[in-house]
Parts: C-alpha cells; sequence; structure tokens
C-alpha cells in the first residue's frame, strides 16, 4: 500500500512513468489504478487501441487507434497518430495504453519531453530489457539508431515500475528511478523492490 501511494503521489507530482511486465501480468489495471494519482483539474488525452482504461476525472479525451476500413482509401488512425494528435488538444497529461511500436515510442518520448506528464505500457521483463526492446522497435520502424533511442529514454520518462507472476501470484516486482546515461546504456537506481521496506 505505500508503494502504491508514492506512486500515485508521484503521478501527482508530474513524474513520467512506464509500467513493465509480460502478458496478462495486470500492466494496464496498474496504469489504470495510478491514474488515481493525477489532479481532478488537470486535463488528460488518452490514447489507445482498443481502449482499455477508465479513468474517473472530469476532463479526459480518448483518442482510439483504428485499421483501416477494408476496401477504402481511408488510412488507418494509429497511436503514433494519436499521440500527435494529442497535442494540439493543451493536455497536461498524455496516456497511451501501451506502446506496441517504434512509431509510437517516438511519438510518446517526444510528446513526454515537450512539458507534459505522462504514463504508458511497455512489454518487457525488466528496465534493461525495456530500453533495448524499444529502442531495436524504435530502430526499426522509424530510423532512429540505439543510442538516440536510449538518450530518449533517459530524457522522456522518470519511473519504471515492473509488475509479473512469482509463484502464481501477481505483483510488483521493482520500482526504478531513470539514472542518466553512463557508458552508452541508460542507468536505473532502484527505489524498490519485494521485501524492502
Amino acid at each position: 500500500a505505500a508503494v502504491l501511494d508514492a506512486l500515485t503521489d508521484a503521478v501527482g507530482s508530474r513524474l513520467r512513468v512506464v509500467v513493465i511486465g509480460g502478458t496478462a501480468t495486470g500492466k494496464t489495471t496498474l496504469l489504470s489504478a495510478l491514474c488515481h494519482g493525477i489532479p481532478s483539474a488537470a486535463r488528460i488525452v488518452k490514447i489507445e487501441d482498443p481502449e482499455e482504461i477508465w479513468v474517473p476525472h472530469p476532463n479526459v479525451t480518448t483518442l482510439e487507434a483504428r485499421p483501416a476500413p477494408p476496401g477504402s482509401n481511408v488510412p488507418a488512425y494509429e497511436v503514433k497518430h494519436g499521440v500527435d494528435d494529442a497535442m494540439r488538444l493543451a493536455p497536461n497529461y498524455v496516456i497511451v495504453g501501451e506502446v506496441r511500436d517504434g512509431h509510437a515510442a517516438l511519438s510518446l518520448f517526444r510528446a513526454l519531453m515537450s512539458d507534459h506528464a505522462g504514463l504508458t505500457t511497455y512489454h518487457a521483463e525488466g528496465p534493461e530489457e525495456a530500453v533495448l526492446r524499444m529502442g531495436v522497435h524504435m530502430y526499426a520502424d522509424a530510423g532512429v539508431r540505439m543510442d538516440a533511442a536510449k538518450m530518449l529514454f533517459n530524457q522522456a520518462l522518470d519511473l519504471v515500475v515492473q509488475i509479473g507472476w512469482r509463484n502464481d501470484r501477481r505483483l510488483a516486482l521493482g520500482v526504478w528511478e531513470l539514472a542518466g546515461l553512463g557508458g552508452g546504456d541508460v542507468k536505473f537506481r532502484p527505489l524498490w523492490q519485494p521485501g524492502d521496506e
């Protein structure tokens, strides 16, 4: 409970958070819980594919990705388009339900580096793996070099929260803060792991 309270306080203080974990670990559920730390006066824009997060705030706009309609010249509306459009809606918080490709990661990182608070989820089994996988996605999809991807990750995020399964129980596995770059890698400072006070 103390860790969750600290995380919701961090969200309320505009820290930028990514929730990581494997499939069916509860990333979206935890993200939804952390949204309760957002001040009620804040303007929130969330971008999802599909919409899953319910945020009980009075000022929420949702942009939902959709595929190109079959047999139509209308293009697909992707998460990256939603993030770009969100910037025109004067948000205080930008929430991306899940980053699944390099274009979405690049758009979100740009948004978070332009004085917007935000939250997202990503499929990874640890903070270092999150950096590597996101870097590979950004290189493959958007041509961003790995060193640039690491710099973007470091500058755009403040906290990494991992959730997963251990002994048939779903639980939080750690909280880290970004601690800069060193030796060409993103550094993390552990703030909490199971067993800590």
